[in-house]
Formats: structure tokens, sequence, C-alpha cells
């Protein structure tokens, strides 16, 4: 009897917000904590300073509503040189081990602003936030059509003329005449989000797009990944068919434990194969029958409960080779003689 196991992966994120920003790092530097992940400012260059710890504003433009009103970091990307801003992701306030995090999502706000803010008519520009690192962007919401995600860059449209001042979403009646604000998913594992700022493509010769940006983070959770695993066991007898599921899945950057997740059964098709939550066993018992059943378990992180992905494993249980035991004889000569 051959007994194979295939895990069918089901990824499964739930969002983590970045809390209050303060300058509580290992050297004082800015940071805010998402469920199990602190999310720090790691690298500022180029007249990039950060300003102050704020509120989002724009409300309702975002991804997610909790981002509404939620506690932002001010960054002031000052584009006349280039110049980068980096953000973390740690295991800890005071931690310097990075983590691993997947598809986290970046939220904007008062991304551009005007040449002349004494009026009457203005012309848009903006910084350009370029995406580092091989990683891509995808937009997921915004506030008005003038927040402009590329692949790799993120920008306010640039160039509009607009017949009032300049100022954060823009009033109601004309939301394009205002500063952009949306949400952005990094798509990807990644332990930074390197931004290399600039002036955007059109911008006024004569103005540098200093914009006083606002970051908030969410779907900051660590890594989590469930792969497939092979066994097998003798029909009649039984026993351990894998020791261990947790073996080759991966959280953050290396195989879990049962101490770093919770593993659960969550359903099986043969109450004969069965999962060992405290070991990762999937065990057989003798008197299960040839056939193909299918046990479903999930595997979520201790820190984070809601950060979890579920795995199928599908058990071919085969019967035994057949014994066959055949008939034998001999013949004796002359010269071997007989007693």
């Amino acid at each position: 009897m051959l007994l194979i196991v295939i895990l069918c992966s089901a990824f499964s994120l739930n969002a983590q917000v970045t809390g209050v920003w303060s300058q509580s790092g290992p050297s004082g530097e800015w940071q805010a904590q998402a469920g199990s992940v602190w999310v720090r400012v790691i690298n500022l260059t180029g007249g990039n300073a950060v300003s102050f710890a704020e509120v989002m504003g724009c409300a309702g433009s975002y991804s997610n509503p909790a981002v509404n009103f939620n506690p932002s970091l001010r960054v002031l990307a000052n584009t006349p040189a280039a110049g980068n801003i980096t953000f973390g992701f740690f295991d800890g306030p005071s931690s310097n081990t990075p983590v691993v995090v997947s598809d986290p999502i970046v939220n904007l706000d008062r991304l551009g602003g005007g040449t002349n803010a004494s009026g009457p008519t203005t012309l848009t520009n903006s910084a350009l936030f370029t995406l580092q690192g091989g990683l891509t962007f995808t937009e997921l919401s915004e506030n008005d059509v003038h927040f402009e995600v590329s692949p790799t860059s993120i920008n306010r449209t640039v160039g509009t003329a607009i017949a009032v001042l300049i100022a954060e979403c823009g009033p109601a009646a004309d939301p394009g005449a205002g500063t952009a604000a949306g949400s952005a998913r990094v798509n990807g594992e990644t332990s930074t989000i390197s931004l290399n700022t600039s002036q955007a493509p059109g911008n006024t010769a004569a103005f540098d797009g200093a914009d006083a940006v606002e970051f908030v983070f969410t779907g900051v959770n660590i890594f989590i990944d469930a792969q497939g695993d092979s066994g097998s066991a003798i029909a009649g007898l039984g026993g351990v068919a894998i020791p261990n599921v947790l073996s080759n899945d991966t959280l953050n950057s290396g195989p879990p434990t049962t101490g770093t997740v919770n593993l659960t059964e969550i359903n099986s098709s043969n109450p004969g194969i069965s999962l060992n939550t405290t070991t990762g066993e999937v065990n057989v018992d003798p008197s299960v029958i040839p056939g193909i059943y299918t046990l479903e378990y999930q595997i979520c992180e201790t820190a984070v409960p809601s950060n979890c992905e579920t795995a199928t494993a599908t058990v071919v249980v085969s019967a035994p080779d057949p014994i066959d035991a055949m008939d034998d004889s001999y013949t004796a000569t002359a010269e071997e003689g007989v007693t």
C-alpha cells in the first residue's frame, strides 16, 4: 500500500494597520506597530525628513476604512535633488531583526501641491515616489483620478491649471483641485519598502514639488505559506505518513513550529486519517481501506491569530502487494544415496 499526501495551499492574510508613530526605535528612529510587526523609517536622504506624527485625512480614499483618521507619519519629500525614503519591517520595537511581510499596502495622503499658493490660478506639481528592489505597485483606491500609480511609481497629476487654492483632498465640489490620496499594494514578499524621491515629470521648473506626505501601512502581516508534502505507509499497519507537515512550510523566512503557529485540523473525510496538532504528524489508522481521502488543516500565526493559511492533504491508500506461495520440488540421484 502506498500513501500519497498532496497539500494544496489557500493563502489568506488579514490587514494589520500601523498605530501611533513615535521616535522609539533602537536609535531613535520613527516607528509604529502593526500587529506583530514594527514598521520603521531606516533611511532618509536627499532632503527628505520626518515632520511629525499626524492623523490621516481625506476619509473614504483608502482601500481599508480603518485608515480614515488613523495615526499617520508626515514626511517632507523635498525633491530638488534625488533622495530616498526606506521603511523596514522588524520583529520588535528594539529589535534589528528584519521580518518578511507579504503584499503590504501603502496609504498616502497630501500628495502633490501647487506652484502659486497666492492664486488666482496655480499649476499642480508633485513629488515622484519610485519603488525599488524589483517590487511593483497595484493601485487599490484613490480620492480622484489625479492619484497616479504605475507599476513602479506614485505621484499626483502635475501641470493641471486649477482656479482654487490647493488643499488637502480639495473642496467637495472639485476634489481634483486638491492633494491626492489613495492606497497601493506592494506586490510580493519583502522586508523593506524603499522609495526613491524626485520631481514628477512635468513639474514647473521653478518649483521643487516638496510634499508633506502622510503614510499609513495596512496589510502588514508576516509572510506565511504552506507547501505540499508526501509520505507513505503500509496497508494494515498504518502509522505516521508525514513526520511534520510544518517542516517545509514558511513563517517569516523559515519553517514554523507549534510554538510560533497554532496548528488545527479543520476536517477529514475519513476518521482514520488524522493530524497530531502537537507534533504535526499525519497519521493513518490500520483500519483505513484503500481509497482517496482528504484532510484539511490550518496554520495561524500565534502572535496574530488572524494571519492564517489552510492546506488540504490528499491521501491515497492502496492495497498491499499480494503474497503468493509456490510449490517446490527436488529429485535426488542414485549417487546421492538414501538415508
